[in-house]
């Protein structure tokens, strides 16, 4: 037992602790032999301190015991699934494990990134151009922005196929990490679990495929929230080979690639089906990363990893009242011009980390929403985010949803080891002990601090104006210094989000997880 150590101690003790650890899993599994196995209207305008229900403050993973914690316990917050082993019978993966390289041509691939005409291949005729490793139905399940009606749906289909909308609303929910309940991320096991019988889903046997339709409006956050639910159910235990997205929107794969469109409703979703999360036995909660584990991979400058930021322009950059807090109560807020958005504590960037703006990866509206080809993602990864063998990819932007689109790219194109910082920069940046009360959400003192120049950075770019837009084409970068950039404490909304100093881990939500899945 550790007295007086600081949470970020432990965590590094942890780790190197974790690493023997699982050395010996490894082994042990061996001998085991058989043992079972840029705008802010593109990631909604959430609002960033919404209270959480108190009963989930009791999934906390480590435990403080009269002041003293646990290294026992912090061994266990420290991803869990960063080698592959078996713990019980549930298979723990780990990012390598969960990432598949696309073949060159989209067109060859049965998961992962699909084409049109992949997909009206299957749903004309699925029992013969079902793929091997499928022994269930194909299941098309449509995102329907919020307040939108969709118009068409993937139709005819043969035997075996089933099309339904899915409320982009449920793609996310509340959590609560123990540190802090700040933003909306992956829905919990029981949620889950609703989802997959509502819709009679059964990752085992059948694949899903994620779609969107190309509504009057509709823009690139359509191919994040694909991202979403591919994330929901791949965390969840779906391996990759029953999960796919379709490269671009239905519109245009109807025009272009031969797939079955029209304008028919979905089908109602059954509501007769069994399987549960737990039924699985898969843990890839490995795809996600709390900021507990965050810290010490970026104050040690961790070479196993490599920090992607989504985000584009201002925020990027870290500029004056560059990121969208959600709130609308800060004294300089009027709804219009440069006072349109309340703003966090501060901005900046995540220190280290290599930029890769997520609207450079899509084709444009008119030809689709598609991701580009493969060999130009690849050259943009090797260029922006200097891409290495071996390397780990966090990918983060404002709330995890914009780095969806870089990270499907990373995972399922280029087949790189893939993780997402689910909190993302709407947490970082309320992390904070700054120069006025309005700044200050944690003590001086506090291990929770991200606000330090180890941890962040921000760029002395000029031609921006304060709460301008974040694209402007006017932003010159210039040098990148360490330590944040705090907003002015007028366009710092007063409504505290749900933030705990006294918290002793921040992986509560991973945590609650990791045992529900393997609950029976």
């Amino acid at each position: 037992m550790l007295s007086g150590a600081h949470p970020m101690e432990v965590f590094d003790m942890a780790r190197a602790r974790s690493s023997a650890l699982r050395s010996l899993s490894v082994v042990l599994a061996l001998a085991c032999g058989a043992c079972g196995g840029d705008d802010d209207v593109n990631e909604g305008d959430h609002d960033a301190s919404t209270a959480i229900d108190a009963g989930h403050d009791a999934a906390l993973a480590i435990e403080e015991d009269a002041g003293e914690i646990e290294i026992d316990a912090a061994v266990e917050a420290i991803d869990a699934g960063t080698d592959a082993s078996i713990a019980g019978d549930v298979q723990v993966a780990t990012a390598a494990d969960l990432a598949r390289e696309s073949a060159d041509d989209y067109a060859t691939n049965t998961y992962g990134l699909i084409t049109g005409a992949t997909l009206g291949r299957w749903v004309r005729d699925w029992s013969a151009a079902r793929p091997a490793a499928i022994t269930g139905d194909l299941v098309v399940l449509q995102i329907v922005p919020t307040g939108a009606t969709s118009r068409v749906h993937v139709s005819p289909v043969s035997t075996g196929v089933r099309v339904y909308d899915v409320p982009q609303a449920s793609l996310l929910e509340e959590r609560d990490s123990g540190l802090s309940s700040i933003e909306a991320e992956i829905p919990r096991g029981e949620s889950t679990d609703a989802f997959l019988q509502r819709y009679r889903i059964d990752p085992r046997r059948d694949l899903v495929v994620w779609v969107f339709e190309q509504l009057p409006g509709t823009t690139g956050a359509a191919v994040q929230q694909l991202g979403r639910g591919w994330l929901w159910l791949a965390y969840w235990g779906a391996e990759p080979e029953h999960l796919a997205v379709l490269n671009g929107s239905l519109d245009w794969n109807g025009a272009n690639e031969g797939l079955p469109v029209a304008e028919i409703a979905a089908a109602t979703p059954p509501g007769d089906g069994a399987t549960r999360v737990s039924d699985l036995r898969r843990d890839h909660t490995t795809l996600v990363v709390h900021v507990g584990e965050l810290i010490p991979i970026v104050r040690d400058a961790d070479p196993a990893y490599r920090v992607v930021d989504a985000r584009g322009g201002a925020e990027a950059l870290g500029l004056p009242k560059a990121t969208n807090s959600g709130r609308r109560d800060c004294a300089s807020y009027t709804g219009s011009g440069t006072t349109a958005r309340c703003s966090p504590l501060f901005e900046g960037r995540i220190r280290g980390a290599h930029t890769v703006p997520w609207t450079q990866l899509l084709t444009s509206a008119d030809d689709g929403l598609r991701f580009l080809p493969k060999s130009q993602l690849r050259a943009i990864f090797d260029a922006r985010a200097a891409t290495a063998p071996g390397l780990t990819y966090i990918h983060y932007c404002r709330t995890n949803v914009r780095s969806m689109v870089t990270g499907l790219a990373s995972i399922l194109v280029l087949g790189l080891p893939t993780r997402w910082y689910d909190a993302s920069f709407i947490e970082w940046s309320h992390l904070a002990h700054g120069p006025t009360a309005a700044t200050q959400l944690l003590p001086a003192d506090s291990p929770w601090r991200t606000d330090l120049p180890a941890l962040t950075e921000h760029n002395l770019a000029t031609g921006y104006t304060p709460g301008g837009s974040t694209s402007d084409p006017a932003i010159t970068p210039g040098e990148w210094v360490a330590g944040p950039r705090y907003n002015a404490d007028d366009d710092i909304s007063p409504t505290r989000p749900v933030i705990r100093p006294e918290a002793t881990s921040s992986a509560g939500t991973i945590e609650t997880d990791r045992a529900y899945l393997r609950a029976r």
